[in-house]
């Protein structure tokens, strides 16, 4: 009893004694600090529990471990509950360098052996993050939920709006991943900084909006409401020129449809093809007769040709010569600026509107029939007068 008590003593005087450095070991022998505390030795990985009395703390030796409402009392596993509950590790890997935060995915009972968990975070020597189990190789990477390095959870991210969510690899089948504004009449934007791209997909890839890519095709576009289809416009932010291309529901028939600023301008046949253009009178104005073109018609220049782009092999096209069309029929060619990024900018490219000879050549088959009917006439007469 004498020998305790002076042991006791003596340990509680330690620390007060003037000018003294005493190292205080427990467990062991202390060589690095004023206090150490060792595991048992042989029986297990935990130095020291706070609260064990309940749910509490451990500190680990070997792999330096925090455990949460956990403990180790073996060398192997996952470790024991210190109360009934959930339990979490947080510990540092020396050998990998890596930090990492283990959830316990089910409760437990009191000194219960833990079973499978999940990595919730890891921080990697590199300065690399993760959620989930992630990898070294990626500054921040979003893992499905991991249990025992399986992926079995519905999804990695979702981002809650007001009233809907965006979320990456959601749902519990397909995974897909859905940006969205979050709120009713909300804006989605992807890359608005100038200069940069946007790139949908690879090879094989099909893109749906408005319904999903079943068709064999790489785009496919349902219309938000009739009338509406696809639409591209200039880069003007105040008054915007638009060309908007749609598939009408007009019963019986259905055809594709053509406008500008909104007003329609042409269709397509869904049987041959064919493009047509708006020409209600009602929608005319200035109505007047085509002025004589014979004459010009006649100095017209057939040509054929290959454009120098074309492929050597390619057959000779027919056509016309913008510039010489111009000095007869000015109406018939547009002059643009070609100023294509990346290509030779081209001043003044001459474009011809051919849909509009079909109108000239009417126009000068007439006059020709009126001067054949003039001259079969004339002939009548002469025939007559000389009998």
């Amino acid at each position: 009893m004498k020998k305790y008590f002076f042991y006791l003593i003596t340990f509680t005087q330690l620390p007060f004694l003037p000018g003294a450095q005493v190292n205080v070991g427990i467990g062991g022998d202390a060589t690095r600090a004023r206090l150490e505390v060792f595991g048992i030795a042989g029986t297990g990985n935990t130095s020291a529990v706070f609260g064990s009395d309940g749910a509490g703390i451990s500190f680990q030796r070997n792999w330096p471990t925090v455990g949460f409402n956990q403990y180790r009392s073996t060398a192997s596993g996952n470790g024991s509950y210190m109360h009934g509950g959930y339990a979490a590790v947080e510990y540092m890997d020396p050998v990998s360098g890596t930090f990492a935060l283990d959830m316990q995915s089910v409760a437990g009972v009191k000194d219960g052996s833990m079973g499978e968990r999940h990595r919730a975070f890891t921080i990697f020597p590199s300065g690399a993050v993760s959620f989930g189990k992630g990898t070294a190789n990626t500054n921040f990477t979003v893992d499905y939920l991991n249990f025992n390095n399986t992926n079995t959870a519905n999804g990695t991210i979702h981002f809650y709006g007001t009233q809907y969510a965006s979320f990456i690899h959601g749902g519990t089948t397909s995974m897909p991943t859905q940006i969205g504004p979050g709120k009713d009449n909300g804006v989605t934007y992807i890359n608005d900084v100038g200069g940069n791209n946007v790139v949908i997909g690879n090879i094989g890839t099909k893109v749906g909006i408005n319904v999903a890519p079943l068709y064999l095709t790489t785009l496919s576009i349902r219309h938000a409401q009739a009338g509406n289809g696809l639409l591209l416009r200039d880069q003007s932010q105040t008054t915007p020129n638009n060309w908007e291309w749609y598939v009408s529901n007009d019963f019986p028939l259905v055809w594709l449809g053509q406008k500008f600023n909104g007003a329609l301008i042409g269709d397509y046949n869904p049987e041959t093809g064919e493009h047509g253009t708006t020409s209600d009178r009602r929608l005319k104005k200035h109505i007047r007769p085509l002025r004589s073109v014979l004459d010009d018609v006649m100095q017209l220049q057939p040509v054929q040709y290959r454009m120098k782009t074309a492929d050597p092999g390619s057959l000779p096209v027919k056509g016309f010569i913008a510039q010489h069309v111009k000095k007869l029929f000015p109406e018939l060619v547009l002059i643009i600026n070609d100023s294509t990024p990346g290509k030779k900018t081209l001043p003044d490219l001459h474009m011809m509107n051919y849909s509009q000879f079909f109108v000239l050549a009417v126009k000068a088959i007439q006059e020709q029939q009126g001067q054949i009917a003039a001259l079969n006439k004339e002939i009548i007469r002469l025939e007559q007068s000389n009998q």
